[in-house]
């Protein structure tokens, strides 16, 4: 019972400490407070945290919980999102990482905008999207993750060609140039080279509505000096199509490994 007591006492002086982390359009952590769109702030818990997601001029953006899985932590039970005006933005449920149940969107007049469910994080049964006009816009069916049939509408209510609910970002010429284009632009840096050092750099990025990129950063690093060229060289890869969500463009994470190697 006092060892309860006494961590129940540290999580509460760790809250009252909590500081803010400044994350920019895309939520992706950032140094300059000045260009932060988003801020968040921790919660830890005796089995994990939660982390709350805050507009830069205060309003609450979204909440989720974290819980240590397999060595890591994952997302556990209700994901919720607000819109700037303070109305939900969006509902759903995640157990052990994985999205599962009905995922419930809205517009920010709080009207409905789609209804998605999830079995093991994948799509299943049915994808349900709306017009703002209350509308039906798209009636998809989904077994396990793989499409099976559905029907699109236009924002009067006739039935129009179906579309991709998703389609990811794309870089002329595919994967393999943005590798080609990766090798022609990569200069291994001196210093690394000299000292053999060699390894594997994981980068992200986010490609914007309009096909640039933008929030370029590092999820597994090599070292100080290789990370810096890895960065450096994605931003020189061209612009990308953008992808599409219910005919949507919207802004999507990339991920591509870079590895530095000495022969």
């Amino acid at each position: 019972m006092k060892k309860l007591i006494i961590l129940i006492l540290l999580f509460q002086s760790v809250i009252l400490n909590a500081q803010k982390v400044f994350l920019d359009e895309n939520k992706v952590q950032i140094s300059d407070s000045s260009s932060a769109e988003y801020y968040k702030i921790v919660e830890p818990s005796i089995d994990g945290y939660k982390e709350l997601h805050f507009y830069i001029t205060g309003e609450r953006e979204s909440e989720n919980i974290y819980i240590r899985s397999s060595g890591k932590y994952v997302k556990n039970g209700k994901s919720l999102s607000w819109f700037k005006n303070g109305l939900e933005k969006s509902e759903g449920t995640f157990i052990k990482g994985k999205q599962d149940g009905m995922e419930l969107k809205y517009y920010d007049n709080g009207q409905l905008k789609s209804k998605i469910n999830y079995i093991d994080d994948q799509y299943d049964k049915v994808i349900e999207t709306f017009w703002k006009n209350e509308k039906i816009k798209r009636r998809d069916f989904y077994n396990l993750g793989k499409f099976e049939n559905g029907n699109c509408y236009d924002s009067l209510g006739n039935e129009i060609k179906h579309f991709d609910f998703e389609i990811m970002p794309q870089y002329k010429g595919g994967d393999r140039q943005i590798i080609s284009d990766i090798a022609y632009n990569l200069d291994y840096p001196t210093k690394s080279r000299d000292a053999g050092i060699q390894g594997r750099v994981l980068v992200r990025f986010v490609v914007n509505i309009n096909g640039t990129i933008s929030s370029v950063s590092i999820l597994e690093g090599a070292s100080p000096e290789l990370n810096e060229e890895a960065i450096r060289v994605v931003k020189t890869l061209k612009k990308f199509k953008p992808g599409f969500q219910d005919g949507e463009p919207v802004p999507v994470f990339y991920m591509v490994p870079i590895t530095f190697t000495l022969k």
